[in-house]
């Protein structure tokens, strides 16, 4: 029933049934006035050989009007709903679409196909189709277009129209994009012995999400994070008539620059072909690698700090999720030493502009659920119960440190501030001075100016203006008795 259902909605199927309806009521139609006779039909055929048009049977004549109006009736029916079929914005696009649905109704058309969120929906032998063909995208979705020789353009939101001989080369998601890799929920990817519910292909499978993110420390232990990253495309919000945005160029740059992978023996051609979207999660797992081995397994959660002399100490893993997320964010990045410590020395970043010449920008990039060898494991959970009261007590020194740094830094920032709001009166003052050098400032009009400054200084705050009402009132008082004595 499905299939009789869905043959009896195909387009070309409607056309043909509605057709062959229109012409046998025609057909009876004519049968109730009377069949042309064959003497009738002889005459047609003569006179049209001598183009004698004039002669032709009166009833033969009516028939071929109605013939010659039927085919002009129906293009122009044709014409004039095929510009309700796609939304159409110009002159130019009612003209395409009028043409590729007649191509449609003569079996001349080339694909007809829709994306959306980056992913291609068309019928099972849409693809092989070379007349031109029409493309509907979504607000979310693009394309590259290509022909067998060449890419040629890309695509956005809205219908496009397709060229002869022209495909789909790829499409892409305008979405913001997160990328996971590494081990999957629960799993052991250190356990090299299939489990219970495993076959061989499952544990090829976890084996080859541990060595997607497997990485060593300096001192030869196995770490296995996952890796998550999340990136979009570049462009900006609203461009190319869309709130995800669409930059024709980063579209080009990300399916162009797609990389071919080792597929296995026996898989088809797409299997070599390594998606757009995987690049930056690889690239932060060779970043995880080359960093995760300048420190060792110890150093990755104790307070090492980015230089000797640091006031805000970080971990050695707190270390490598910060390079991670600067090499791809920055162009220029602060270079670090072989044992994760700062250089002061300032470099080019190459994940970042592998990742701009692909037309990709990182938002964030991180390294979680850590996972090391049991024993590692083990040994590890022991230390921390032995040496908990050790780490609490270093960390509340470090957070008093940095308390005492900020309270510091507080009241020099606050009493320059203060001097330089009381100040300012005065320094008005002194500038007038200054450029009438005969009139020196006395001792009296200089101090009504700092505490005229300070209270000025009170009222505008409104913290302060708040809680000082009191003192407000004595600094008042104090400006009327210097201007009296």
């Amino acid at each position: 029933m499905r299939n009789q259902e869905s043959v009896f909605r195909h387009p070309k199927k409607q056309i043909v049934v509605v057709v062959m309806a229109v012409a046998i009521f025609y057909a009876f139609l004519v049968f109730l006035l009377g069949w042309p006779s064959f003497e009738d039909i002889l005459i047609t055929m003569v006179v049209l050989v001598f183009l004698r048009t004039d002669l032709i049977p009166a009833n033969v004549a009516a028939i071929i009007g109605d013939l010659i109006l039927f085919v002009v009736v129906f293009f122009a029916s044709l014409a004039f709903f095929a510009q309700f079929v796609l939304p159409l914005h110009s002159i130019q696009e009612r003209r395409d679409v009028i043409v590729r649905l007649i191509s449609y109704t003569f079996g001349r058309h080339g694909p007809a196909v829709t994306i959306q969120n980056g992913v291609e929906i068309k019928r099972k032998r849409e693809g092989v189709r070379s007349g031109p063909g029409v493309i509907l995208l979504d607000s979310a979705s693009a394309a590259v277009m290509r022909t067998a020789v060449a890419v040629t353009r890309s695509v956005g939101p809205g219908t496009v129209f397709t060229r002869r001989f022209e495909r789909i080369a790829g499409t892409v998601d305008l979405h913001p994009q997160t990328q996971f890799i590494g081990p999957s929920g629960d799993e052991d990817p250190f356990d090299e012995q299939a489990q219970e519910d495993e076959d061989e292909d499952d544990l090829r499978d976890r084996q080859k999400r541990r060595w997607e993110t497997s990485g060593l420390t300096r001192d030869g232990v196995e770490v296995v994070p996952n890796i998550i990253v999340g990136f979009r495309l570049i462009s900006e919000p609203g461009q190319g008539h869309t709130q995800f945005g669409f930059n024709p160029d980063s579209v080009w740059k990300a399916i162009v620059h797609e990389g071919i992978g080792h597929g296995e023996k026996g898989e088809k051609d797409e299997s070599y072909r390594v998606h757009w979207t995987h690049l930056p999660a690889y690239l932060a797992a060779d970043l995880w690698r080359e960093h995760l081995r300048k420190f060792t397994f110890e150093e990755l959660f104790a307070f090492t700090g980015a230089r000797p002399k640091d006031s805000d100490p970080r971990t050695g893993y707190e270390i490598i999720v910060a390079a991670m997320n600067d090499r791809m964010k920055n162009l220029r990045v602060e270079k670090l030493d072989e044992y994760g410590r700062a250089t002061d020395r300032i470099v080019p970043s190459r994940e970042y502009r592998i990742l701009r010449e692909r037309g990709l920008q990182v938002n964030f990039a991180t390294a979680a659920n850590l996972r090391f060898p049991k024993p590692i494991d083990d040994d590890l959970s022991k230390q921390w119960r032995a040496t908990w009261l050790e780490r609490a007590e270093e960390e509340q020194r470090n957070i008093r440190s940095r308390r005492m740094n900020a309270q510091h830094e507080g009241h020099q920032t606050a009493l320059f501030d203060f001097a330089s709001t009381a100040s300012r009166p005065l320094s008005k003052e002194l500038i007038d001075f200054k450029n009438a050098p005969q009139h020196h400032p006395k001792l009296s009009p200089t101090l009504e100016f700092l505490v005229r400054g300070t209270l000025e200084q009170c009222v505008r705050d409104p913290e302060l203006n708040r809680h000082l009402t009191n003192e407000k009132n004595d600094l008042a008082d104090l400006i009327e008795w210097i201007r009296k004595n």
